[in-house]
């Protein structure tokens, strides 16, 4: 049950207790107690076993002993969820920032093996060009497709004009500017 639900509960029992304790009232008493035993706190404290409880003042001494115990057992409850969905987002973002870790070593990889491949076939020079072009490149199927082009090309201006209609166009922070 809810705190404060279990608050209103035993004040609710505690105000209503005395006015039932004149022998007069004893039916009552007996009739109220069947009520909260068998209908009203079955319903809102399932697995309870409310058989034993015989007397209203019994009652109120289980209220006073099992409340305190519901509200720990709730509180324990939601540290334990809070504690499983922290361990949860924590797999979720690890898994995640791992992934694009080695999605972006990949692609380092694939840059620097076409690097060396260039550097290779058609010099330095070339090589430091293109170097500065596919570190612009993200997509691992783009590098690919310029690793076939670089098997197909014969000089190294026609590979760097396959890569530099390849890369995506310099934005103006990677201009030189003038002093």
């Amino acid at each position: 049950m809810h705190p404060a639900r279990n608050a209103k509960l035993r004040l609710a029992h505690q105000d209503l207790t005395p006015a039932l304790c004149a022998a007069a009232q004893a039916s009552l008493r007996r009739a109220f107690t069947v009520w909260l035993t068998r209908v009203f706190l079955p319903k809102r404290l399932p697995g309870v076993d409310f058989a034993v409880i015989q007397d209203l003042h019994e009652v109120s001494d289980m209220l006073a002993e099992r409340i305190d115990s519901w509200e720990k057992q709730r509180e324990q409850r939601g540290i334990q969820i809070g504690r499983q969905e922290g361990i949860r987002q924590g797999l979720e973002q690890g898994l995640e920032q791992g992934l694009e870790q080695g999605l972006e070593r990949g692609l380092q990889q694939e840059r620097h093996l076409l690097v060396r491949q260039v550097r290779k076939r058609f010099g330095l020079a070339v090589a430091e060009e293109s170097a500065r072009l596919l570190a612009s490149i993200a997509q691992a199927e783009l590098l690919e497709e310029l690793a076939e082009r670089l098997l197909d090309s014969t000089e190294g201006a026609a590979w760097l004009q396959a890569l530099r209609s390849a890369a995506p166009p310099a934005s103006e922070n990677d201009w030189p500017h003038p002093d």
